[in-house]
C-alpha cells in the first residue's frame, strides 16, 4: 500500500491503548479518521473506550472533524492485524527498551514499507 498523503488518510493504528495511546486514538477520531487499535491487557479494550468517552466532551469543544465519532474504533487482540490497512501507526508501549525493540521489529514486519511508525 502507498503512503496516502496526510490530507488523504483515513485509518490510524494505535498501538497500546493506556492514557497514552487512549489519548492519541481520541485525537485520529475527532479527526475524523478509522482508529484499528491493539492492547495485550485483558481489560484493554474496555479501558480503550472509557478513554474515548472522557476526552470525547473535550474534544467536542475543540471541534470536531466531519465525519468524526467516537465509534469508529476497532479493537484487535493481535497487533499485527491492527497495523494491516494503516495509514499511520501511532506505538504506545511501556519504555521498557526490549518490549521497545520487540514490538518496533514485530509491527515493522506487518506494515507495508512506506507506512509511517510514529512512537511515544
Amino acid at each position: 500500500m502507498a503512503r496516502p498523503a496526510a490530507k488523504d488518510a483515513t485509518t490510524a493504528a494505535v498501538i497500546g491503548t493506556g492514557l497514552i495511546g487512549g489519548a492519541w486514538a481520541t485525537l485520529f477520531l475527532a479527526h475524523g479518521l478509522d482508529v484499528r487499535a491493539s492492547d495485550p491487557s485483558p481489560q484493554g479494550e474496555a479501558h480503550l473506550h472509557k478513554i474515548i468517552a472522557r476526552g470525547w466532551p473535550v474534544m467536542k469543544r475543540l471541534g470536531l472533524a466531519p465525519g468524526a465519532d467516537p465509534g469508529r474504533v476497532t479493537f484487535f487482540r493481535d497487533p499485527r492485524e491492527a497495523v494491516r490497512g494503516a495509514h499511520f501507526v501511532q506505538e504506545n508501549a511501556p519504555e521498557k527498551i526490549d518490549l521497545k525493540i520487540k514490538t518496533l521489529a514485530e509491527l515493522d514486519a506487518a506494515m507495508a514499507p512506506d507506512i509511517v511508525l510514529s512512537s511515544s
